[in-house]
């Protein structure tokens, strides 16, 4: 009798070997792609930030070089619907040359 309890005994420690060592593993490889989404999250808000920060200049140099004489020349000191869209795509262009 103590040896049939004995032999059982091992094979449930073996297969309790067995799940933590598998559970151990399913773990880590949890804890990997946590860690590897939040390196992407802040490769992202990096990347975000200096898009943000590019074009936050580029506006302020079309502000003082560009929208404020088109604003002087407008009669009504506004600017034409035509000549926003013209802002917008010299932005665009100035904010891609910045970032690459």
């Amino acid at each position: 009798m103590d040896l049939i309890l004995q032999t059982v005994i091992q094979y449930v420690a073996e297969i309790i070997v067995l799940i933590l060592i598998s559970a151990l593993g399913i773990f880590s490889t949890w804890i990997l792609s946590k860690i590897k989404e939040k390196k992407d999250l802040t490769n992202i808000s990096i990347a975000i930030e200096q898009v943000t920060l590019a074009a936050q200049e580029t506006v302020r140099r079309l502000q003082q070089t560009v929208v404020d004489g088109l604003k002087e020349l407008s009669p009504n000191g506004k600017l034409t619907p035509e000549q926003i869209q013209e802002l917008k795509a010299q932005t665009q262009a100035i904010v891609r040359e910045q970032l690459s």
